[in-house]
């Protein structure tokens, strides 16, 4: 059973029938308009980006572990994403909001590029102090930035790493998706090269599993999110105050 398969560059503007047991699934650089309602429900890795107008559906598996629907146009997200999703890339949309609710074990979240103005007002205490946020390009009001500014600068305080924008952001660069990556790497990365206890046990499965089929497309996506991050590790307070 084909548990794994990449049909991205494809110029497909339907999938195929798709077998149920589905873990992982690589349909970007398409020109897919929509995806089925009802995807299989084992979907833990699903990469859409760079297709033409895309509709997510409302209901995602509760499986699924990252999503990519980067440059797809979008206006909005489904406002009830799956409560075990790591990683989501939203980046190059037209998105002016993001989910009032993110699901509570979101450690990336790539939103630059988009529309966004405002941000939920306990989007900072939504995620925890490994988590990382790319908010560049994004014309938020000059009252967000400066509260996330003065949040951002404050002493002694923990949170997810945020990136804001600049005049000078740009796009991250796709340049390296075509070299090894080793999922392994990545997510010791992710966890800040100093995993805690609890930690090593994340790593041993990621090495298991790091030569599985569909893990190369998954250590891609967690290193094109990274490559977005504030390399100045810049942290935010956990009970921050408004920042709408």
């Amino acid at each position: 059973m084909l548990e794994y398969p990449n049909v991205s560059h494809n110029d497909l503007t339907n999938l195929p029938a798709l077998p149920a047991g589905l873990q992982s699934l690589n349909a970007s650089d398409n020109r897919l308009a929509s995806l089925p309602e009802v995807l299989s429900p084992a979907l833990q890795h699903l990469d859409v980006s760079d297709n033409q107008s895309l509709n997510v559906p409302e209901v995602l598996p509760a499986a699924l572990l990252s999503l990519d629907v980067s440059h797809n146009q979008l206006t909005s997200l489904p406002e009830n994403l799956p409560a075990m999703l790591h990683a989501l890339a939203v980046s190059g949309n037209q998105s002016t909001s993001l989910p009032e609710a993110l699901p509570p074990g979101l450690v990336l979240l790539d939103a630059g590029h988009n529309q966004l103005t405002s941000l939920s007002e306990d989007l900072l205490t939504q995620l925890g102090v490994r988590a990382s946020i790319d908010l560049s390009g994004n014309p938020l009001r000059e009252q967000v930035l400066t509260n996330l500014d003065s949040i951002l600068n404050a002493e002694n305080y923990v949170g997810p790493a945020v990136r804001l924008p600049d005049n000078d952001a740009s796009e991250p660069s796709s340049a390296d998706d075509e070299q090894d990556v080793s999922l392994t790497e990545k997510v010791a990365d992710w966890l800040g090269g100093n995993p805690r206890d609890g930690d090593r046990e994340v790593l041993a499965a990621r090495r298991t599993s790091a030569e599985e089929p569909g893990a190369q497309e998954y250590a891609l996506f967690l290193g094109k999110l990274l490559e977005s991050v504030n390399s100045d590790n810049q942290r935010i307070p956990k009970r921050p105050g408004s920042i709408l």
